[in-house]
């Protein structure tokens, strides 16, 4: 009779997922993207003012290692991550904001809230606002950009753009163009200007205050663009394929100083990256894989001997390459991503003086990350509780680690191996609202490396907010 209820249980709990309080859902197919990551890529490269060390620091423009990353920064980051599947619902659907937060040192958290809206004038035209905070250990910015559209029929659109910051000087300028067809899908391109009013505010700004801002400035010597490009498949298939690429072609300037007119630094900058994902929806499973990979090349030249002479170039590499799986039933949601990740940073040159490392360069680093649990629906789908076992495994050049470690003061950072568990809560008393709450409970016991910390049990905590308006 028990081995009957059993059965039975596991069978009820294995039925098809059915439809429970979504905050974003607006497609029949279920879809995956790691799309997450092209957003944040393309506020690296158009805010360079608001990453870590301003637009002059030189280990890449996606900011892998600054003086604020700690050993577990990376994993903090894949495990407060949302899943692929919740983005997909987002960047498609989303109309109001998405919070995500988590703790990543003793007295700080990481903080990434966005809030994207569209405005319809009328059938023609229409606006799109998007704005963010994110403040965490590669960015502290407030980043504002209105969109103005306008349809010249139902497949063909036309946008114009421009980014609101404090920062005069970092200000940008977007043209584009969307194609959209049935069984087709979506192609949007787009070319910004970058930076368009900073040599006119050098010549007529009127600041005579003492200010480092005001004293180190930049003159362009190039026509500075970046070029966009994104495909996305009809979302009615079973299958999706979602595309992006970014480009910087090379970016060229001069660094100088009011107050000392041999001061000069030239600079040459050129950035790329890509990100595909694809999933296929073979109900109740969803699997997928996707590849991520960029490229920031940095070279920095003393013209006059001050503040260097000679010069010095930095390179840095990152590829995400990996595969997912998702089951809904009824009762449980299961899933599984692994993820092989390689990094690079190159440095060589005759002259380290103003680098943030003051040698030559040669860092690899190779990691395997591992998410498997599922989320339970113990009473009702709109209250679920999710079970998760993460892992994150680095191998690493030793020796170009302890030469980063000394130049950026990185804490802790040669630890191979860091895994955790976390228990999470999930809230969807509507569809205009969800709220999670989770934290981590420490397995690989890292803290035994230092004597003088205590163990611990809990390792981390993080929230999510959504609001559907």
């Amino acid at each position: 009779m028990l081995k009957k209820l059993a059965f039975l249980a596991f069978m009820i709990a294995l039925q098809p997922w059915s439809a429970s309080a979504q905050v974003f859902d607006c497609t029949e197919q279920r879809h995956a993207t790691t799309f997450d990551w092209t957003f944040q890529s393309r506020l690296q490269i158009l805010d360079p003012s608001h990453s870590f060390g301003g637009d002059s620091y030189d280990r890449g423009f996606n900011r892998i290692f600054t003086p604020e990353i700690t050993k577990e920064y990376d994993f903090d980051m894949f495990t407060f991550q949302p899943d692929f599947d919740d983005s997909f619902d987002w960047y498609e659907c989303g109309q109001g904001s998405r919070s995500i937060t988590g703790s990543y040192i003793k007295s700080k958290i990481a903080v990434f809230t966005h809030i994207q809206k569209d405005i319809i004038f009328s059938p023609t035209t229409s606006a799109t606002v998007n704005a963010v905070l994110q403040q965490d250990g590669r960015a502290d910015r407030a980043f504002f950009e209105f969109k103005f559209n306008y349809n010249l029929n139902q497949n063909h659109q036309l946008y114009f753009a421009h980014t609101l910051s404090e920062e005069k000087k970092d200000l940008d300028v977007t043209t584009g163009y969307k194609f959209q067809k049935d069984r087709f899908g979506d192609l949007e391109i787009s070319m910004t200007v970058q930076d368009h009013f900073n040599n006119l505010v050098n010549v007529a700004g009127n600041s005579t205050a003492k200010r480092i801002r005001d004293i180190y400035e930049h003159e362009i010597k190039s026509f500075p663009v970046f070029l966009f490009m994104r495909y996305r498949s009809d979302t009615d298939l079973k299958w999706h394929l979602d595309i992006s690429s970014g480009y910087q072609p090379v970016k060229k300037l001069e660094r100088i100083s009011n107050n000392d007119p041999d001061y000069s630094i030239f600079e040459n900058e050129e950035i790329i990256f890509f990100n595909g994902s694809f999933s296929y929806n073979i109900e109740p499973f969803l699997f997928g894989s996707y590849f991520y990979y960029d490229r920031s090349h940095l070279k920095k030249t003393g013209n006059s001997g001050t503040p260097f002479d000679g010069f010095y170039y930095t390179e840095q590499k990152f590829t995400k390459k990996g595969f997912f799986a998702y089951a809904f039933f009824s009762r449980f949601t299961p899933h599984l991503i692994i993820s092989l990740e390689d990094y690079l940073d190159h440095q060589d040159g005759t002259d380290f003086t103003i680098s943030s490392v003051s040698e030559k360069l040669e860092h690899t680093e190779d990691r395997v990350v591992l998410n498997v649990g599922s989320k339970v629906h113990f009473f009702d789908s709109k209250f679920k509780v999710k079970f998760q076992y993460l892992s994150f495994l680095r191998n690493q050049n030793i020796e170009s680690s302890r030469i980063l470690t000394q130049a950026l003061d990185l804490e802790g950072f040669i630890y191979p191996a860091q895994k955790r568990a976390t228990v999470t809560l999930q809230m969807t008393p509507t569809d205009k609202f969800f709220f999670e709450l989770g934290f981590g409970l420490d397995i690989d016991k890292d803290n035994k490396q230092n004597p003088q910390i205590p163990d611990r049990v809990f390792d981390k905590g993080y929230y999510k907010i959504m609001f559907n308006f």
